[in-house]
């Protein structure tokens, strides 16, 4: 599997404290094999890898765009920041769909419980890696204010202030432009 091995790859480059515990967990999931969606953006088994890649080179590219016009952006871009972000922002659709007789997916769960960007954060947290402030806000936030998961408390402060810090917003955008 072509893309589970660069998944990995690049995951593991991060040399990030809790990486091997984390990609434990997800070996034991159907993380590998499940679609992104059940009937949107890449909806076929493997799909959630695939997307997660195809946005990782999207934001890449949009990194470096970006820099040629303000190179005092970089401090906010790591690298290792944009691969954990944009290669774990979908976590949450773990045991999400099933594949029915026809072929196509559906949801086995009615809702994310936590819902989708606070699901992933407190799953890879829980999984053994630490993130930092701004990486789980880029996580929790990657839907943009398309999300459905608010707070009373969060808006419209907290989806401001992911929407104008500069890793937030380019995960969401990465996010955003891979899912067609």
């Amino acid at each position: 599997m072509f893309d589970k091995e660069e998944f990995v790859k690049l995951l593991r480059s991060t040399r990030r404290e809790g990486v091997e515990e984390l990609l434990d967990w997800l070996e034991g999931t159907d993380f590998y094999q499940a679609p992104a969606s059940a009937h949107n953006h890449d909806a076929f088994t493997g799909g959630l890898v695939y997307h997660s890649l195809k946005a990782y080179n999207i934001v890449l590219k949009l990194r470096e765009e970006h820099l040629a016009i303000r190179p005092d952006l970089e401090e906010y871009w790591p690298l290792n920041s944009l691969i954990l972000c944009v290669l774990l922002h979908d976590v949450c659709k773990i045991g999400l769909y099933r594949q029915k007789d026809d072929g196509k997916f559906t949801r086995v769960r009615r809702s994310f419980g936590r819902l989708h960007g606070r699901l992933s954060v407190q799953w890879i947290e829980e999984h053994g890696l630490s993130l930092s402030y701004e990486e789980k806000h880029a996580i929790r936030w990657h839907m943009g204010l398309y999300t459905q998961d608010f707070e009373v408390d969060e808006w419209p402060s907290d989806a401001k202030e992911a929407m104008t810090h500069p890793l937030s917003w380019l995960v969401h955008r990465a996010d955003l432009l891979s899912c067609k």
